[in-house]
């Protein structure tokens, strides 16, 4: 985990990066969720 200064995805915050895959309007339960699912 690494803090960034911008996604450029302001429009979707709060937003995520995982490798090169940006993930917007995420909750709590959606990166729960996003990282269940994810390889």
């Amino acid at each position: 985990l690494l803090p960034v200064c911008c996604l450029g995805n302001c429009d979707k915050a709060p937003a995520l990066m995982i490798d090169d895959d940006t993930f917007g309007d995420m909750t709590a339960e959606g990166v729960a969720a996003l990282l269940e699912g994810y390889p």
